[in-house]
């Protein structure tokens, strides 16, 4: 079975997944509509400026790779016609949003998957965190620049998402796998330029602890975005008969 996916976004995210889609890299997947601010050809795909047109098509998915405003705008209305799989976790730090969305998919019955990203470990954040001692712990490096490293900002994940609100995905999604967002602690990072971009998990509980630090580059060159590659990832492992994660 072919299923379709409508794509929001026509960015460093959404142009990897939307090529992989056309090149046929995501089996058991094809592409459907794309929305973005402007419409235009992307990868020889029309794109739609319509959000109206855009959800009266038919698709079983709806990635959203646009950013946390596209979440704020166009989320609810998502997951009122499909399973939409998003990477802006900052978005749903915001608690009325988040309530929304959860309605909304209550009366559909469509689920919301928030993508791992730029980060690993996820999958331990919530096993540590069954434990009532749990105390989960991120650090989140912004865009290297300038001539010296420092500390910007320690908090709640919370916080963090008001203060950084296009910055801080993975440590949102790293509360909402595990402790939430309020009891999640956070590190902000201004690395000099030249140092690599480094995103940390630390998580401990009396059934153990781990430690997760990733460096994805910031603007490949010739590679795919490591975000992009995530949702990637993600489509493949679908339609697998045996899959992990």
């Amino acid at each position: 079975m072919i299923r379709t996916v409508g794509i929001i976004g026509c960015g460093l995210i959404a142009r990897p997944v939307i090529r992989a889609l056309v090149r046929g890299q995501a089996p058991g997947w094809k592409l459907g509509p794309v929305l973005a601010r402007s419409a235009r050809p992307v990868e020889g795909i029309d794109v739609d400026d319509d959000p109206e047109a855009f959800f009266d098509q038919p698709v079983d998915l709806i990635i959203e790779a646009a950013g946390p405003d596209a979440v704020r705008t166009r989320g609810v209305a998502a997951l009122r016609r499909a399973d939409v799989w998003s990477v802006s976790g900052t978005a749903l730090a915001d608690p009325t949003l988040f309530a929304d969305l959860e309605e909304a998919g209550a009366e559909s019955g469509h689920r919301l998957r928030l993508v791992p990203g730029a980060i690993a470990g996820l999958d331990g954040v919530a096993t540590l965190s069954i434990a009532d001692d749990a105390v989960v712990e991120t650090v989140i490096d912004l865009v290297p620049k300038g001539d010296s490293a420092s500390v910007v900002f320690t908090g709640t994940v919370a916080e963090a998402a008001e203060q950084f609100p296009n910055h801080v995905n993975v440590a949102v999604a790293t509360g909402l796998a595990g402790l939430g967002v309020d009891r999640t602690e956070a590190t902000v990072r201004q690395p000099k330029a030249g140092e690599p971009h480094t995103l940390s998990i630390h998580a401990a509980s009396r059934d153990g602890s781990f430690d997760v630090t990733t460096r994805p580059v910031v603007s490949p060159s010739d590679g795919i975005h490591v975000v992009a590659s995530s949702l990637i990832a993600a489509l493949r492992r679908e339609s697998q008969v045996i899959w992990v994660g």
